[in-house]
């Protein structure tokens, strides 16, 4: 690999000409970092709970002082992390392979803190707003919310085929702060392809959106049907609402337990119509045929 050009106001002394690190060897590292990050938190969640609470010791802000903590006494003190050690590899700045400075290398700590605790933050005040809004009212946001749960290994697997693919980085801390990891090796390293690598990781990326697409359309045609028998998403008729008997299953006459509608409109709990029906293919109450594939459980529609 051919050494950098210098950046200005660098010396040559500073430039480093070691080759950039293989994506096996990047993700190697990270992988190394995550499980000894991990351990300090176990430790220290263990340490905080000793003396806080359960409570705090689960905090967020716990898990986010250990993940800084773990890079500034390491990358932040200009001193490869155990990860990279392990891989014989160090960061270096990107564009002129040059040491990278203090600032560059404590913005990458903080990113590593930051994004995970601003995601935490903010998955968790979603689910508190899906359980104060009436999801008749705000069935988007409530369709939305799995996607917005599912953002973060979305990204991961995202950055893990972009590696394998041959980019440079292998985490947004190291785009943010232009830094990038070399091999202190001089020797090219012959590495096979991890082309077929990100294609199932792609793959399975894909199966999962289709998955999910075909499920927010089924729970979409459902609401529509449930609407056309003048019924809201809970399985109750706007006129119904407000009363208790239109809560009560017909067949325990009991308080409706995840409610369920056949294709007629009729609501009734999930393990009573499943029972019926598995005995009796039709509806207990307007004897239309119904079969078990055909049952809507409301819940998920919720």
């Amino acid at each position: 690999m051919e050494p950098r050009d210098a950046a200005p106001g660098s010396s040559d002394a500073d430039a480093l000409a070691f080759p950039l690190a293989t994506a096996a060897e990047a993700h190697r590292a990270s992988q190394k970092d995550h499980f000894y990050s991990q351990l300090l938190y176990a430790q220290a969640q263990q340490t905080a709970q000793t003396v806080l609470g359960s409570e705090r010791a689960n905090a967020p802000e716990l898990r986010a002082a250990t993940t800084i903590a773990y890079y500034g006494l390491t990358l932040g003190r200009c001193v490869a992390t155990p990860g990279e050690e392990y891989c014989d590899m160090t960061r270096v700045h990107a564009q002129s392979g040059s040491h990278a400075s203090a600032g560059r290398r404590w913005v990458c700590c903080i990113m590593y803190s930051l994004l995970p605790y601003a995601y935490s933050k903010i998955t968790t005040a979603l689910a508190a707003t899906l359980r104060s809004v009436d999801p008749e009212e705000a069935w988007q946001l409530h369709a939305a919310a799995p996607w917005l749960q599912a953002l973060s290994g979305t990204l991961d697997k995202l950055r893990l085929i972009a590696s394998c693919l041959g980019s440079r980085y292998l985490h947004i801390a190291d785009v943010t702060a232009g830094l990038a990891q070399v091999r202190h090796a001089n020797s090219e390293l012959k590495s096979s392809s991890l082309t077929p690598v990100a294609a199932l990781m792609a793959a399975e990326l894909t199966i999962r959106a289709a998955t999910a697409v075909l499920k927010m359309r089924s729970g979409l045609r459902a609401r529509r049907r449930l609407r056309e028998f003048g019924l809201s998403t809970d399985g109750q008729s706007p006129a119904q609402a407000d009363l208790g008997p239109g809560r009560t299953c017909p067949l325990c006459l009991s308080p409706r337990k995840n409610p369920t509608a056949g294709r007629c409109g009729h609501i009734f709990c999930w393990a009573c119509v499943h029972e019926w029906v598995a005995e009796k293919p039709e509806c207990p109450l307007c004897r239309k045929p119904t079969t078990p594939q055909s049952l809507l459980r409301l819940q998920s529609y919720a």
